[in-house]
């Protein structure tokens, strides 16, 4: 049985090393199984991290500055040199490298898709909410309900 991971599942250990991964990757691998990832999923996992990372190095860079203000010595303190854009894709790179996805496990983007999620979104049909978002959830849904549909396992 393959299984689907949402953004939520990686939100809570970004970087794929707790133990419910550990067991997720002993049981994938004893049952011939694989993770399955939305495309949808690989780029909200993407934005979180690069949103986590810009806030670490503010706080970062705030610190340094609180530091600074009572340093009576005039040590300078350097900041790490940090692009946040290859850091981003190299975060990307270790979750497809760490999740053992191929081609086959990521679950493209479908434009056809776009007027359904555009259509529940206006008219409150689930899983979009009584404000008419979740477009993401929307997209997520018809991509996993596809994927589905052709699968050859569970």
């Amino acid at each position: 049985m393959n299984i689907i991971l949402d953004t939520n599942i990686i939100r809570q250990d970004l970087h794929i090393k707790g133990d419910s991964f550990k067991i997720l990757k002993d049981y994938l691998r004893k049952t011939d199984s694989s993770f399955i990832i939305p495309q949808i999923v690989i780029d909200e996992s993407k934005g979180l991290f690069k949103r986590s990372l810009n806030e670490k190095i503010k706080s970062f860079d705030a610190s340094v500055k609180s530091i600074e203000k009572l340093q009576i010595l005039e040590v300078p303190i350097a900041r790490p040199n940090i692009n946040i854009d290859d850091e981003t894709n190299k975060y990307e790179q270790h979750l497809i490298t760490n999740l053992d996805l191929t081609d086959n496990d990521i679950i493209s983007y479908n434009k056809d898709h776009l007027e359904e999620i555009i259509y529940r979104c206006i008219n409150r049909i689930k899983p979009a909410k009584e404000d008419g978002k979740q477009f993401r959830d929307i997209s997520l849904w018809l991509s996993i309900k596809e994927y589905l549909r052709t699968a050859d396992k569970q």
